[in-house]
């Protein structure tokens, strides 16, 4: 039996079933709504903050907000209440696997992520963005494990717990995670803006593309300093296919200033599909196979043998000589190798098959022979005449 109290609770419509996971500031849970009979997500306030009223009317209030919301790549929420002391709303339930578990799937086979994928992954989570920011709200916590891939394909943007409202600024000390923070939001969170977002997508890309993070360590303070000021290691020194195009645009979503970043996630995922399928159509190109077909040309050289050979076969024909490269002359023996019907195999101790020319010879022969028949008859019929 399950030590979680939550588990078998029931929350308005709610019946909590099984845990899922636990986030930065709560823990979500699979549930069943009882009324409309389907599955949901519940997401609810970790222990460490449900005494704070500040804390617990605004995961409350910014649940409320996203509810307001209708887009393809953005959780959808059904309900938020408070109930017996638990702040708590309720989700869709997303059918399929995090980007997280994708990425550390391709990892151990040590692969990448196909570049088709990265450019439909990216441009969605690119589009939820930004309608987030234009409706006033940074998310602040952009990273694989947020980014759920359904198993019909959509891509949807989790968690948005740590959410900020740029009308109402931050409340406490809140850091998204360490590996895909911004570095003004690792300085201060109340100093994220939506380029902060685009720093954090960026991260994402990078590590779809590049196979690893550009800063990674065990400690937060140490990973927390390395974006703020380290320079990302450069994506084809780790991953040399990397066209310089791909890069570039990397490392601007990377920049250490907001300011020097893309304008919105969207311009930022148009730069990046205009390089990565700029490169995909770049090998095919300067690398074209060789047609099976196309059989290299033979040196001139080799022509006298070729009409020698013609000659010795065709008695009426002589050949004339060329005063050019004799391709064509040096071509027919063997396309008629090629094209010509090989002869049916003949059983042992039987004559061979006559062939066009033989049965040419024959015809002429008997013309000859009748002609002659007819002038002896013809000999004996006028001397019977003159005789008589």
């Amino acid at each position: 039996m399950s030590s979680d109290s939550i588990i078998g609770r029931n929350f308005a419509n709610f019946r909590v079933l099984r845990h899922l996971g636990h986030g930065g500031m709560a823990d979500v849970y699979y549930g069943y709504d009882v009324k409309l009979e389907r599955p949901v997500a519940i997401k609810v306030l970790d222990t460490r903050y449900r005494n704070d009223s500040a804390w617990a009317k605004r995961f409350v209030r910014e649940a409320r907000a996203i509810a307001l919301w209708r887009h393809e790549n953005i959780i959808q929420v059904y309900y938020a209440g408070d109930e017996d002391g638990f702040s708590y709303f309720v989700m869709e339930y997303i059918d399929g696997k995090d980007l997280a578990t994708m990425l550390s799937r391709y990892q151990a086979r040590r692969k990448l992520i196909p570049h088709d994928e990265v450019i439909r992954i990216g441009r969605a989570v690119a589009n939820a963005l930004d309608y987030a920011h234009q409706k006033g709200v940074v998310h602040r916590d952009v990273k694989p494990s947020n980014i759920m891939v359904a198993k019909d394909g959509r891509v949807v943007l989790m968690d948005f717990g740590l959410a900020l409202d740029m009308t109402e600024g931050s409340v406490g000390e809140v850091f998204g995670s360490a590996n895909y923070i911004s570095p003004e939001q690792a300085r201060n969170s109340a100093e994220a803006v939506p380029q902060s977002d685009l720093y954090s997508l960026g991260v994402v890309l990078y590590e779809m593309l590049v196979g690893q993070l550009p800063f990674d360590d065990p400690s937060f303070t140490t990973v927390a300093i390395q974006h703020i000021t380290t320079p990302p290691p450069p994506p084809r020194q780790l991953n040399p296919e990397l066209s310089e195009a791909i890069e570039a645009v990397l490392l601007k979503a990377l920049h250490k200033s907001p300011e020097k970043r893309y304008k919105s996630a969207g311009q930022l995922m148009d730069a990046l599909e205009k390089t990565l399928l700029a490169t995909s159509s770049t090998p095919a190109a300067a690398t074209p196979k060789r047609s099976p077909m196309l059989a290299p040309t033979k040196p001139a050289a080799t022509s006298s043998s070729s009409r020698a050979k013609r000659a010795a076969t065709s008695a009426t024909t002589s050949a004339r000589p060329q005063t050019g490269p004799a391709t064509s002359s040096a071509k027919r023996p063997s396309l008629a190798k090629r094209t010509a019907t090989p002869p049916e195999k003949q059983p042992t101790g039987s004559p061979p098959a006559p062939t066009e020319a033989s049965d040419f010879t024959y015809q002429r022969l008997a013309l000859v022979v009748g002609g002659l028949i007819i002038l002896i008859v013809l000999l004996v019929l006028v001397i019977w005449l003159l005789s008589a």
